[in-house]
């Protein structure tokens, strides 16, 4: 067995019983007062002696009959959530939107939306993945309509919700957690995903050892795959190809202060490509993200076909997101890898720019037509596939024109606090429908 994995799970903690079982355990032994750690949490631990105390505290706030530093009332404004005043600039680790004084090892963020499926596998999955780590977990909840929150709140996790529903989006869901995050280390991962036993380990490992990472990550692994957007993923592999890589697709362990120096986690407008958003900054800031050769994930994914996603993408603000952080690039100096990553609708641009031009004089128009069938044709021989390559083509412009859109929407500061409210232990499963239903009215 690896030395990484030996070390992150000591032969006392490998445990062969029932999720529900062992977090039953775990919680009555954190009840009487028990301390026994694995090797590598110990290690990580020395010198932080803020992190010794944050049990006694989870076992005064339950003698209460509460759980954890939150204990807020359902509907009731988190402490964290009103550290700031609207549009102050609150940097991201400003005490005011901690919320507590301890500061355990890693934060575990989860960003749910209608997640009733999976989100139990998910959090008993990291229930077993962090024993014998000094964690905390926190759920950031995008006022799910079914039992999402129901569910969540049967376990030891912080749960918190959006005030408003025009906030929904990955990335607001993403900075909502993090603005709760009191851990040295954060780990981001969605409510359809299920992290892999030995991953926490083995990344909080690499970025002890080499204080130059911001992040790290490890392999994605898809486990339903409908679509040409999840074939194209599972074809090209950027969740799935370790080493130094420009962002973390997927999820990743990061530094806090490597995140709190590049000024907040995810770009809370962004619906999409906040992770991508997240790296470019962390690399202006000189950290390396690495992603290593172990399987981090399993993600379930959405088992929509094709033209469903495409709907579902233009409905939920993901398609002109890509335009959106171009328009976020050229403000905050990441504009090369925003570039990047909108070089083929911006190639479309530059063509149908020769066609109009062409408009004037014709030989620039054929010239453009001609290009428009060569870009085609090349796109044929790289794919070897008909199908798929006139999707990527079509998809292509689908994606010009969504980038326009995004270029012209509206894109506020990522500064901004986010509005929420702290969840009790037992919250209904009907809270997100009742918030949903007060906004409408």
């Amino acid at each position: 067995m690896p030395l990484l994995y030996r070390r992150a799970y000591p032969r006392h903690h490998r445990r062969d019983v029932h999720p529900r079982t062992h977090m039953l355990h775990r919680l009555q032994r954190q009840g009487q007062g028990h301390q026994r750690r694995s090797v590598r949490s110990h290690r990580l631990r020395a010198g932080n002696p803020a992190g010794q105390h944050r049990h006694a505290e989870r076992d005064a706030a339950a003698a209460g009959g509460r759980r954890g530093p939150y204990q807020g009332a359902t509907g009731r404004a988190c402490p964290a959530a009103q550290g700031t005043g609207a549009g102050r600039r609150a940097p991201a680790g400003d005490p005011a939107m901690s919320g507590a004084q301890s500061t355990p090892l890693l934060s575990v963020l989860i960003k749910a939306l209608n997640e009733e499926t999976h989100i139990a596998a998910c959090i008993e999955a990291l229930l077993r993945e962090t024993s014998g780590i000094d964690c905390e977990i926190v759920l950031a909840d995008s006022l799910s309509t079914d039992r999402t929150v129901e569910i969540a709140s049967r376990y030891p996790v912080k749960i918190v919700q959006l005030r408003r529903i025009e906030d929904r989006g990955a990335g607001a869901a993403a900075q909502l957690a993090y603005q709760f995050a009191r851990g040295r280390y954060v780990y981001l991962i969605d409510g359809d995903m299920v992290v892999q036993p030995g991953f926490l380990g083995a990344a909080l490992d690499e970025l002890e050892r080499r204080p130059g990472l911001g992040g790290v990550g490890g392999l994605l692994i898809d486990t339903c795959v409908r679509n040409m957007f999840d074939r194209g993923r599972v074809k090209k592999k950027p969740s799935a190809t370790p080493g130094v890589v420009p962002w973390l697709n997927g999820g990743g362990v990061y530094r806090k202060a490597a995140v709190d120096e590049a000024g907040y986690l995810a770009h809370r407008f962004l619906p999409a490509y906040e992770e991508a958003e997240l790296g470019m900054r962390l690399r202006g800031k000189g950290y390396q993200m690495v992603r290593l050769p172990v399987p981090a994930v399993q993600h379930t994914g959405h088992a929509l076909s094709t033209g469903a996603m495409l709907v579902r993408h233009w409905r939920n603000g993901y398609a002109r997101s890509e335009g959106m952080l171009l328009k976020s690039g050229l403000r905050h100096g990441y504009a090369k890898g925003a570039l990047g990553i909108s070089k083929q609708p911006l190639l479309l641009f530059g063509l149908l720019a020769l066609a109009l031009a062409g408009l004037a004089w014709w030989p620039l128009a054929a010239a453009a037509g001609a290009l428009w069938l060569l870009v085609f044709l090349a796109l044929l021989g790289k794919k070897r596939n008909p199908v798929d390559a006139a999707f990527s083509y079509f998809h292509w412009h689908y994606r010009l024109v969504a980038v326009a859109n995004g270029l012209l929407h509206r894109l506020d500061s990522p500064y901004e606090r986010i509005d929420a409210v702290c969840l009790e232990p037992g919250a209904r499963a009907d809270a997100g429908r009742e918030r949903v239903a007060e906004v409408a009215r």
